[in-house]
């Protein structure tokens, strides 16, 4: 019998027909979503209209789009109505949300032809902690366009462990939404995964580590590294005070923020690198107090939390104590040109700061105990384009004005190559007129004194592969965060 047949028998009068139809419309599955959508819009009995409800209950994330598109076609009509108030409340009650206006608020914005407002919709649902309506965001896990489902991802992280069975509800699922629910689960709580998944995710870590070659990576502002000679990658876990590694590709390491993970990466012509600052055991209570303070709105907290992220971050005893184990350290924090943080790179020698700059969008700041440049910096522009410019006889902005010539043909889509490499080809040319050096930085130092993730390529040698593994913060702290594989 087909399924018109059983929707006819929604409102049976006898028990044991009531039920069978209920149940051969569940297994039906998706092939019955759609009718029983109609019924919702019907004037049936109130017995109808239970098994009608029940059923799209039980069919749940087959028929969690189709509901949700019903509540935004109710507010788009803009009829108030009887009739639209009883369908919007039996959609309502099929998909668990509470009976009143603001569920078809958000199925109306959700279901937006206009993308700004489905992705910022997907925002606000969690700020505002809107977490009853949760069932109005699964269809945007499986979205047509990828920010709206990265949105619903990170909406789902801020509802944290109280959305984890609806999550686990979807990806059980043969629900096109079951990936983007997978990643959801990611950003609450690692531990929230399933075990298949845990193991299948473990199964495509190892394949992707096989296929892994060495080639630059880009290096994003504000992205600092640790440098240290060696091969001894279980040493430099034991220095860095990490535990429980786990295989891990360097887009793994890439992705990966906050204080609870830090990234080891394989040995890289003779170095291995760690991203992201040391957490050691001496500072965990300053850790607890930086993660009370990162709710902080009074300028009091906020100006403590700034003083104690930056003594934390201090790279100086870092490397000084690093280079006592492994005979030489070095850190690095790379930022561009007019960037608003700070960065810079500093290089300690068998317990001895040998060279320490601390590097803004205007300046170079030396703190070194030696005032003597390190033979990895020489010959590279310490100063801005324009001052150099100015120094040695050109227009001061003779590169601004270049620069604006390709922001501008980018802008009016004048442009053949990508906007980032037009630049890049122009600065080449840009350079070879008027003899600019290189800028001193941490990439162009690190160039020349160790290893970079940005110098990586063909002739690279590596040894082992890179992973990730907790800090003692990661430790005391569940872990969350989607990240890239």
């Amino acid at each position: 019998m087909d399924v018109q047949h059983w929707i006819g028998l929604l409102g049976a009068a006898d028990d044991r027909t009531w039920t069978n139809a209920q149940n051969e419309l569940v297994a039906a599955g998706k092939d019955a979503v759609q009718p029983l959508l109609r019924v919702l819009h019907e004037d049936s009995t109130p017995r109808a209209e239970q098994a009608c409800v029940t059923v799209l209950q039980q069919l749940g994330l087959f028929a969690a789009r189709g509901l949700v598109e019903t509540l935004a076609s109710l507010r788009s009509s803009g009829v108030v109505s009887e009739d639209a108030d009883r369908v919007a409340r039996r959609a309502c009650r099929a998909l668990g949300v509470p009976e009143v206006g603001q569920a078809l608020y958000y199925a109306q914005r959700l279901t937006s032809e206009r993308i700004p407002e489905r992705r910022n919709t997907a925002d606000v649902m969690s700020v505002c902690g809107e977490l009853e309506f949760a069932p109005l965001l699964v269809p945007a896990l499986a979205d047509t366009d990828e920010s709206v489902t990265e949105s619903a991802v990170q909406s789902f992280g801020r509802f944290g462990p109280a959305a984890i069975p609806l999550l686990q509800r979807v990806r059980r699922s043969p629900a096109p939404e079951r990936r983007g629910a997978l990643a959801a689960l990611a950003q609450v709580d690692w531990r929230a995964i399933e075990p298949a998944d845990v193991m299948a995710i473990h199964r495509l870590i190892m394949r992707k580590l096989q296929a892994e070659t060495p080639r630059p990576y880009p290096i994003p502002d504000g992205f600092e590294w640790y440098a240290v000679p060696t091969e001894d990658q279980a040493a430099v876990l034991d220095a860095f005070e990490l535990s429980d590694p786990v295989p891990a590709t360097m887009a793994m390491g890439s992705s990966v923020s906050g204080c609870g993970l830090r990234y080891v990466s394989p040995a890289f012509d003779g170095w291995t690198l760690v991203f992201g600052p040391p957490v050691p055991a001496c500072r965990l209570d300053d850790h607890r107090r930086m993660h009370e303070l990162d709710h902080a709105h009074g300028d009091d907290e906020l100006m403590a939390l700034a003083r104690l992220t930056m003594s934390l971050n201090e790279p100086e005893p870092y490397c000084v104590e690093l280079s006592r184990r492994f005979g030489e350290a070095h850190w690095y924090k790379e930022i561009g040109e007019g960037s608003y943080d700070s960065g810079g790179w500093c290089i300690a020698v068998d317990g001895k700061n040998i060279r320490y700059i601390s590097q803004d969008a205007h300046e170079l700041t030396d703190l070194s105990e030696s005032d003597r440049l390190h033979h990895a910096e020489e010959g590279l522009r310490g100063e801005s384009v324009s001052d150099w410019l100015a120094a040695n006889g050109f227009p001061a902005d003779m590169w601004d004005d270049i620069f604006g010539e390709i922001l501008g043909d980018h802008m009016f889509q004048r442009l053949e190559a990508p906007f980032d490499d037009a630049v890049a080809d122009r600065w080449d040319e840009f350079a070879r007129r008027t003899g600019i050096p290189a800028r001193r930085s941490a990439c162009t130092v690190a160039e020349r004194a160790s290893v970079g993730p940005h110098m990586l390529g063909p002739a690279t040698r590596v040894i082992g592969h890179g992973v990730l593994a907790h800090t003692i913060c990661g430790r005391e702290r569940h872990h969350g965060g989607a990240i890239v594989i």
